[in-house]
């Protein structure tokens, strides 16, 4: 797809504080985003009270910006019927231009409560094509989505051939190492959710690599370099992006503005110069872009930066196992060390409040200027020395990094944080001799006219076109500046300074207001609906279902094991067979459905392009029932009319009634729909919740991470190059639990599973099961690395109601609540 000059990419920022919103707007950023007190995916940002934030939005929209208010977490039953409203309201009615949604209760919610607020799906949501992106703005009217991180260039020109959709991609930022909203990991064991704003970031722990319970590798073996794609810029915006979507709201305020600086100029150098102009021009001037990515290097890196996925699927390179924090950049190293008086030798510049650090065996931080530590003046070789403590053992040649360059941060706070700029009016002055003297100025299609008094002929010198206007541009601290003024005067009128200061002041006054009230507008009363009421039709379905125990398997041997000790009567079976390519899946289904089972196949649980092709073609939807993972597998689904049955895992996140009501109404009469609880959610908030129609998981090993980045072939070797051994791998912490990990060479996919079971088959005070009193429509029963013995006691364990002993299992957060 070549670049269209009418279409111009957004460059979006994050703000995670009004300083680096303003920061933002003054560098040049089109839109930001940005969380208010509640329901943002950084819940620890310092997010703005509602007075400051609806000031922002004034004053963003006063400079011609777009604002984007962060709404991507789950919402619970009473947040979203009793929070979300008053939350929304002052903003919305103040001219809030979009929300981001990872919820689909909340995006019905929004749709309904606030139909002129645009809505963009959140990354969270996981979209990786076309099918997706279409099922949610058909169901939900959305304008924009922003997809996986995980896509790759040709996958996003797929998308964007395939929708007319606005497609807002990340081009600079951290990297989770899981698919966004597919992270469980957060909030299993700490209790602190990723799907709720509050991820404590596990993956950017250390971890041992452990092969067949041996040690392969250890180190921050799952914390990704930050993404910079400055350098394949021309290839984003060629291929269709409308927004370049910046991360890191919980960075301080200098990398918002620094950051949105270095894609503002190369995304203006693309436009004006077009991709050969462009190209040449860094040609000739290198300096240009290599001075952008060193400045975001110093900013906030990891190890250095990768290009994401836009160019390959995954990669060791793509890692930083040494260190999951800001390394900054090397500027010297180390030539000697005499009991810790150590000689540096620098290769560029240092500068009074730079943050150094050596690395050596031992690792020693210091700032530069500080008294006692740094000399600044330099001897005859160059060199600077300090004085460290005499144990550190630092060698010759160690590296210095500056992790933070005080310079840099000072120009950036003086460019774009202390002064704001301001909007371009265009202005017409009319000084005619016995008229009003008249201002009238334009902006953003708001007009504002103000007249002065009667203008007076000149009795000796009269004031010129040329210095009405001189005074007219000294705005001072004015929110406008003129871009252009005409003057209309005979050339024989007088009108003094302060006239011309008066009339200005009052006319961007009234200009200001009427920019802001082009903005607002006013909610409709908010309309109670009873969210728990389920068509005949769907209540007739689950009646069916109800009472049957569904049984997840994961090898042919564990189904094996399942069909020796359950009767087809009694249960149904969803495969999921991990070491069958599809054909072998769709055989094995057959055999349990002649048998006489009601089978399910479970599909991919990340849906790409790829794989939609291949089930398109190999996989009969008409005869076949199949699990869904995501929302790209529900619009594929339902796009095939013949398809009679499907059933939702919990990858579709169910966390309130709205959010089960919209999937009801999805439901055709001849589909047996039914979805997964959340995994998130504690007892008594599931008793909130009309479970009726829910399949509630009762055991199994539940995943944590689903990630696009493979352990094996990062630090072992690939499966389907023949060069690796399909071992038992799993990752260990610092506390010594260990984390199963699954490859699904198939997909692509690998899959970290919780270093316990979870088990609800264990008793409560009354000596029943403890989710006894949960009136839930089926039971989950899911085996992932069981062997058929393990599998076969769970079975009967369940059976007769007996409690399962002898391991170390976990409730996960059925007893306890999850932030």
């Amino acid at each position: 797809m070549s670049f269209c000059k009418d279409r111009k990419p957004e460059v979006l920022s994050p703000c995670g504080s009004i300083e680096a919103l303003k920061g933002a707007v003054n560098s040049g950023a089109d839109a930001v985003y940005i969380g208010g007190r509640k329901f943002g995916a950084r819940a620890y940002a310092d997010n703005p009270e509602r007075d400051v934030l609806l000031d922002a939005i004034d004053f963003v929209h006063l400079n011609g910006k777009k604002i984007y208010m962060t709404v991507n977490t789950l919402l619970k039953e009473d947040e979203l019927e009793k929070e979300l409203y008053p939350e929304l309201l002052p903003y919305y009615e103040r001219g809030l231009d979009a929300v981001i949604v990872q919820d689909i209760g909340v995006m019905d919610f929004i749709r309904n409560a606030f139909p002129d607020l645009h809505i963009h799906a959140s990354t969270q949501l996981t979209i990786t094509g076309s099918y997706g992106a279409e099922f949610l703005k058909k169901h939900f009217g959305i304008t924009r989505v922003v997809p996986a991180r995980e896509l790759s260039l040709s996958e996003i020109k797929s998308l964007r051939e395939e929708t007319d959709l606005e497609l807002e991609c990340f081009v600079h930022g951290a990297l989770c190492y899981s698919y966004s909203g597919q992270c469980l990991m957060s909030s299993m064991i700490g209790g602190r959710s990723g799907n709720r704003g509050r991820c404590a970031q596990p993956c950017r722990m250390r971890y041992d690599l452990l092969e067949n319970g041996k040690t392969s590798a250890s180190g921050y073996l799952i914390s990704l370099k930050d993404m910079c794609t400055m350098e394949i810029l021309p290839d984003l915006i060629d291929a269709g992006i409308d927004s370049f979507k910046i991360e890191g709201r919980m960075k301080r305020p200098e990398y918002t503005a620094g950051i949105t600086a270095a894609y503002r100029y190369l995304t203006d150098l693309y436009l004006s110069l077009g991709r050969e102009g462009y190209e040449k021009e860094l040609t000739e001037h290198p300096e240009g872009l290599s001075d952008c990515v060193t400045r975001a290097k110093e900013l906030y890196n990891r190890g250095g930066f990768s290009k994401g996925y836009y160019l390959k699927l995954h990669g060791k390179d793509m890692m930083c196992p040494d260190r999951p924090n800001h390394t900054g950049i090397p500027v010297g190293k180390v030539v000697s060390n005499n009991l810790g008086f150590i000689r540096i030798k620098p290769v560029m510049p240092l500068s009074k409040g730079d943050v150094l650090e050596i690395q050596g065996k031992d690792t020693f931080e210091f700032t530069v200027g500080q008294e006692g530590l740094l000399r600044m003046q330099e001897d005859k070789n160059g060199y600077y020395s300090i004085n460290a403590p005499k144990a550190l053992d630092i060698a010759r040649d160690s590296e210095v990094l500056r992790t933070k360059n005080a310079g840099l941060l000072s120009d950036i706070e003086d460019k774009y944080l202390k002064k704001d700029c301001k909007g371009a009016v265009s202005g017409i002055l009319r000084a005619m001799p016995e008229e009003p003297l008249s201002l009238t100025c334009e902006i953003f299609g708001c007009s504002a006219t103000v007249t002065g008094n009667v203008v007076s002929p000149a009795q000796s010198k009269p004031s010129s076109a040329e210095d009405m206007e001189a005074v007219l541009r000294k705005t001072g601290e004015s929110l406008f500046d003129f871009s252009t003024i005409r003057t209309e005067t005979t050339g024989d009128a007088f009108v003094p300074v302060g006239a011309l200061k008066s009339i200005r002041r009052e006319a961007f006054e009234k200009l200001k207001v009427l920019v802001i009230e082009s903005f607002l507008r006013t909610a409709e009363p908010l309309r109670s609906a009873d969210s728990s009421q389920k068509t005949e039709a769907v209540g007739d379905r689950i009646a069916k279902r109800k009472g049957k125990t569904i049984f997840y398997v994961s090898t042919c041997e564990q189904l094996d094991a399942v069909a020796e000790e359950v009767s087809p009567s009694e249960a149904e079976l969803w495969l999921d067979l991990c070491e069958e390519d599809l054909t072998g899946q769709l055989k094995k289904y057959c055999e349990a459905e002649k048998k006489g089972y009601q089978c399910y196949l479970v599909l991919p649980h990340i849906f790409r392009k790829k794989d939609a092709l291949r089930y398109e073609k190999e996989l009969d939807l008409k005869n076949t029932r199949v699990i869904i993972n995501s929302f790209d597998e529900l619009g594929f689904v339902l796009s095939h009319c013949e398809i009679s049955d499907f059933k939702l895992s919990s990858q579709v996140y169910v966390m309130n009634k709205r959010s089960e009501k919209v999937l009801e109404k999805l439901c055709r009469n001849d589909t047996d729909i039914m979805f997964t609880a959340s995994l998130e959610l504690n007892e008594n908030e599931l008793k909130k919740l009309d479970i009726s129609g829910l399949i509630f998981p009762v055991y199994g090993r539940i995943p944590l991470m689903y990630t696009a980045q493979c352990l094996r072939d990062n630090y072992l070797s690939c499966l389907k190059t023949g060069k690796g051994k399909n071992t038992d791998i799993a990752i260990r912490d610092q506390k010594n639990a260990c984390f199963p990990v699954r490859t699904a060479c198939s997909t692509c996919l690998n899959i970290i599973y919780n270093s316990k079971i979870y088990s609800l088959l264990t008793y409560n005070e009354s000596g029943n099961y403890c989710f006894s009193d949960l009136d839930a429509g089926a039971h989950l029963i899911s085996f992932t690395f069981e062997s058929p013995e393990e599998t076969k006691e769970v079975i009967r364990a369940f059976r007769e109601t007996k409690e399962l002993n002898g391991k170390d299992y976990t409730r996960g957060t059925f007893y306890r609540l999850v932030e």
